[in-house]
């Protein structure tokens, strides 16, 4: 496991399952926000996101991006040892996302890219609260993928599987 995507709604703990999983494996940890905005939430062009990334897949041994961007699933998943699907309840991540934006208000997260100030952003929400709808897309696209796909269903079994890797 050197070469890992994972995906996720927002407020699953991408990020933080990438910096435990980058601590234990020793793998450098890609949080694909940092290469999508540059400050004040300003998005770079898609082609230019997506050749950032190739280049990491390409010059990088090992690897864990993290972030959902389905412009890059193909190259990502192409090029994987496994992937994580954080597959949770609604209800587990809309409140992640709700306590994220109290504790990081006025302040850049550590995932974010430089100069992207958190903020209560209604758009966002909604965004974060009509997940269900894009998540056919990510069980869908992972029905293709051949190799060690895990999908996850709630934080427990997210922790068990970082147990049993320590």
């Amino acid at each position: 496991m050197k070469r890992i995507t994972i995906l996720g709604p927002s407020g699953s703990g991408k990020s933080t399952l990438a910096r435990e999983l980058g601590h234990i494996l020793k793998v450098p940890v890609v949080h694909l926000d940092t290469l999508f905005f540059k400050p004040n939430w300003e998005e770079i062009p898609k082609l230019e996101f997506l050749k950032k990334v190739e280049t990491i897949i390409s010059t990088e041994e090992n690897w864990i991006i993290e972030g959902n961007y389905t412009i890059t699933w193909d190259v990502r998943f192409q090029h994987s040892t496994s992937i994580l699907f954080l597959d949770y309840p609604r209800r587990i991540y809309f409140w992640r996302v709700i306590k994220r934006l109290i504790m990081y208000r006025g302040k850049t997260r550590p995932d974010a890219a430089v100069g992207c100030v958190e903020k209560l952003d209604f758009e966002f929400l909604k965004f974060v609260w009509s997940y269900p709808k894009r998540r056919k897309e990510t069980i869908s696209c992972l029905e293709k993928e051949q190799g060690n796909i895990l999908i996850f269903k709630s934080p427990k079994e997210t922790a068990k599987f970082i147990q049993q890797l320590k």
